[in-house]
């Protein structure tokens, strides 16, 4: 009997949590090299990502610690859009937040 060889399958972790599993299971949030935050599930989009599970409670601990993860500061409006965005795509609403984001 021949094994096929399964790859590695790298694994995340939720910033509001620490629960780890693979990128699929979570929401992504990337800081790119201009400094933009955008909210996105697109692997295409590059800079530093942060992932969040698919609950309101992580959403919403996971905003307070972006300045730190991401390495810059965040003014409350910035903050207040991004947590918007993310509620929007657990609400299944985030075809929305991805269009407006592929203008930037």
């Amino acid at each position: 009997m021949i094994k096929k060889k399964i790859g590695h399958i790298p694994e995340r972790t939720c910033l509001a949590c620490g629960r780890k599993s693979s990128k699929k299971d979570f929401l992504r949030i990337v800081r790119t090299k201009e400094g933009n935050i955008i909210v996105t599930n697109d692997k295409r989009v590059q800079g530093r990502s942060a992932y969040i599970c698919h609950t309101v409670g992580c959403v919403e601990n996971s905003v307070k610690k972006l300045e730190r993860v991401f390495k810059i500061k965040i003014n409350e409006e910035e903050k207040t859009r991004v947590r918007k965005e993310l509620l929007a795509l657990l609400e299944g609403r985030g075809e929305d937040a991805d269009e407006k984001n592929e203008s930037l």
